[in-house]
């Protein structure tokens, strides 16, 4: 007991408990392994949805996992911070979250649903597509509304979204034609070298081709016609409807570039 008392006098909870852990793992060998199983048992991990269409994490992670997902997390999100990022640490988390389980689901080995790669499916019609005021708005299999920049940016290029027309006439029999192939996004890499917003520093493995002139304005899938862009920007773009100075000296919107001499004083691209 007086052992007990003298630990606890300069630790937090935790690191008692660690304390009393070892102790007792270095005493009986076969109660510790009892107790690593029952807190095993505790596992647990729950997706729900809120009432605007959120979804909510809750769970247990057994040590081990809970010790490599922290790591995880903490060095996708240190390499994600920026000069004048102005996320919460929270968001930044959610973000470098997203990036683990883009990856994930973009790997060799990743599992399939019904035979194919795991993928956003997108439910729209060719006026939703085409941004046409008041047609019916897209949605995911799942059911959530997708807003005009949301679907923008999933029909841009992203090869974690498949598109069907209303009807069932899937846009991805396309494919080749609206994602960039792995040849040009090598040649991309090679051109823009990372995200092509100035000063932007994100490597290419963070960056997915966009098309300059939207591809469901007709924009072909050409060098000429793509660019690199990061996550926060290719959303920035599409769903804040930011412009983006790009290296090469024009300004990027949602609808195309301008040279930036040409946009100043002048209506947005």
């Amino acid at each position: 007991m007086e052992l007990l008392l003298t630990a606890a006098e300069d630790r937090d909870p935790l690191e008692l408990a660690r304390v009393l852990a070892a102790k007792v793992a270095a005493a009986d060998r076969e109660a510790a392994q009892d107790d690593a199983l029952a807190v095993h048992e505790r596992r647990r991990l729950f997706l729900s949805r809120t009432i605007d269409d959120m979804g909510r994490l809750d769970g247990w992670l057994d040590p081990e996992l809970a010790e490599l997902f922290a790591d995880a997390l903490d060095a996708e999100a240190v390499r994600d911070r920026a000069a004048g990022d102005d996320r919460t640490p929270g968001q930044r988390r959610h973000d470098a979250f997203g990036r683990l389980i883009r990856r994930a689901v973009g790997a060799p080995d990743a599992p399939k649903r019904h035979g194919q790669p795991v993928a956003l499916l997108v439910l729209a019609s060719e006026e939703a597509v085409l941004g046409v005021p008041g047609a019916d708005a897209a949605r995911t299999a799942g059911g959530h509304v997708l807003a005009q920049g949301a679907l923008d940016r999933l029909s841009c290029s992203s090869p974690m979204a498949r598109l069907l027309l209303a009807g069932s006439v899937p846009l991805d029999l396309s494919r080749t034609v609206r994602i960039a192939s792995e040849g040009q996004f090598r040649a991309l890499v090679a051109r823009d070298g990372g995200c092509a917003v100035t000063g932007c520093d994100r490597p290419p493995s963070w960056c997915t081709p966009h098309h300059v002139i939207p591809w469901q304005w007709g924009g072909s899938t050409d060098l000429s016609n793509l660019v690199l862009l990061c996550e926060g920007h290719h959303h920035a773009l599409h769903d804040r409807q930011r412009l983006l100075p790009l290296r090469d000296g024009r300004l990027l919107g949602p609808t195309g570039a301008v040279s930036a001499v040409a946009a100043v004083g002048g209506a947005p691209p």
